[in-house]
């Protein structure tokens, strides 16, 4: 419980010499993407792409872990921009539908596993 709210603590920014004396071998940069990962709805982003074993864009995303897509791009968006996305458009075709529109697909980077495996090794 006392690390979570470290990594809690420090992935909002307060970075103070207490938390840094509580963290210590960790770093600030490990316990900010690990704070990053386990957000309640970026964890259940993680989930949803690792059992779906492919790219999925927004729309699929937000219906399997049943938030609404506008929250689900906010939070992919950060993901994104910490490293443990990609993304790339494609075509997104309806099934009744002869045109498609474009989509963003997103994938989970290699960081993504390097955090979760630091994770399981460092902590008791």
């Amino acid at each position: 419980m006392a690390t979570c709210k470290v990594l809690n603590a420090t992935a909002k920014g307060l970075e103070n010499a207490h938390a840094r004396s509580v963290i210590g071998d960790f770093g600030l940069s490990f316990v900010k993407d690990a704070g990053v990962l386990l957000q309640p709805t970026r964890y259940k982003i993680v989930v949803a792409l690792k059992t779906a074993n492919r790219p999925m864009y927004v729309d699929e995303i937000a219906h399997k872990i049943g938030e609404k897509p506008r929250l689900t791009s906010f939070h992919l968006a950060m993901m994104e921009h910490g490293g443990f996305l990609s993304s790339e458009w494609k075509e997104v075709r309806k099934a009744n539908s002869p045109s498609g529109k474009a989509g963003r697909f997103f994938k989970l980077t290699p960081k993504v596993d390097a955090v979760f495996s630091a994770l399981k090794t460092q902590l008791p």
